[in-house]
Order: C-alpha cells, then structure tokens, then sequence
C-alpha cells in the first residue's frame, strides 16, 4: 500500500494505492490551505479506508516544480511520516505526474504550470501506451515563448487552477486536476526500478528562488 501526497498547486491530494489500483483518492481545492488540511486528510483517508500506517509500504510525494509552500509542506510532511516509520520516500516530478494525465496513448505531450507572472515550467514528454517519458529538461519561459517552443501535433496538458491565457496556443490544450493517484502509479514503477531516494536527501525541484509577496500590516 502507498500513500501518495500532491500539493505542487491549489490543490491538496492524498491517495491510497495498492499497485496501481486506486483504493481511494481525497482533494481539496482550497488555495493556501495545505498546512491546515494536508494532515487530516492523511488521517481520515487512513481512517476511513481502515488502513494504518503499520500497512503503508512507502509514501510518495509530488516534488515540483508547483508552488514553494505547497511543496515545502507535503515534502516536510512525507518525510516526518517516512522517517519515523523507516519507509521509503519516492520523489515524482510533477510535470511526469501531468504529462501522465494526458487523454492519449502515444504522442508528444508539452506540460505546463504556471510560475510567476507571464512564466511557465514546462517540459516535452513522449507519450507511449500511456507512459510519460522525459524529452528534455524542465525549463523557464515566458508566456511568448512557450507558443514559440510549441511544434506541431503537440498536446500541451495543463492543471485547471493555473489561470494561464493559452488561447493563442496553435495546438490543442487539455486541462486536469493535479492527482495524488497519479502520483502513487508513478512511485510503483519507481520502487519497481528501486529509483527512489533517502528521506535526508531529497528536496523540491524549486527551478526559482522564492520571491515573497508583498509585506502586510500587522493586525497586532
């Protein structure tokens, strides 16, 4: 059994799977909720699957690139759970975990989130009986870049809280939800490979610094 964590965008998601069946899967779309929801929905997905955390064989986690909290939080969170109970950790890039999303058996997909402002990540994969394999590194771009990258034939898959304006994108777009599920099939090929890291070692793919926002006044 995997507990699998996706919190790279609004969305707060936790998932029990056994292989790559789905036994249940909870989300939340709440923005900037994650500190105060990631935990109870472990606890209740536990709970209410009657699952405990004697039963999980390893956690996964979505790694980025998604937002600095979001990923900051489920990671912390999948560390202290793997670390005490000894169980591996599997890192799953995000744009892996939405590239797999696409609505296709074979074929070139271009995955994309939003960034900061008028920038993306985004990063090829070749689709292949529905298996999403890296073509090249994540990178940066802006908005005019990413329809200048675009070759023809390709998909761009993207997650439906981006507000991204792709509507002068000459190719077709398809919008998703970020999934935990998603997240604990990939962690089963992983483990399989034994490709999976040490609890101290592993960290967000963050590809910026964090720029904090504007500063509030206090209500003290």
């Amino acid at each position: 059994m995997i507990l699998a964590i996706e919190t790279a965008s609004h969305v707060c998601a936790v998932a029990l799977a056994m292989g790559q069946e789905l036994v249940a899967e909870y989300r939340l779309n709440l923005k900037n909720q994650h500190a105060r929801l990631l935990a109870a929905a472990v606890e209740r997905i536990l709970a209410d699957c009657r699952v405990r955390l004697e039963d999980l064989q390893a956690i996964a986690v979505s790694i980025g690139p998604g937002s600095f909290t979001g990923l900051r939080i489920g990671l912390s969170f999948a560390k202290g759970l793997a670390f005490g109970r000894k169980l591996p950790i599997v890192g799953v890039p995000t744009l892996q975990a939405l590239a797999s999303q696409a609505p296709m058996e074979h074929g070139l997909v271009c995955a994309v989130l939003r960034s900061r402002v008028n920038e993306v990540y985004r990063a090829f994969f070749e689709i292949k009986s529905f298996k999403a394999y890296a073509q090249n590194e994540t990178v940066v771009l802006s908005s005019s870049e990413l329809a200048d990258s675009l070759p023809p034939g390709c998909l761009v898959i993207t997650d439906r809280q981006s507000s991204l304006d792709l509507q002068r994108l000459r190719v077709p777009v398809y919008h998703t939800d970020l999934s935990a599920l998603t997240i604990a099939r990939l962690a089963v090929d992983q483990l399989a490979g034994a490709d999976h890291s040490r609890n101290d070692t592993l960290e967000p793919l963050y590809l910026q610094e964090f720029i904090a926002g504007p500063n509030r006044p206090s209500l003290l």
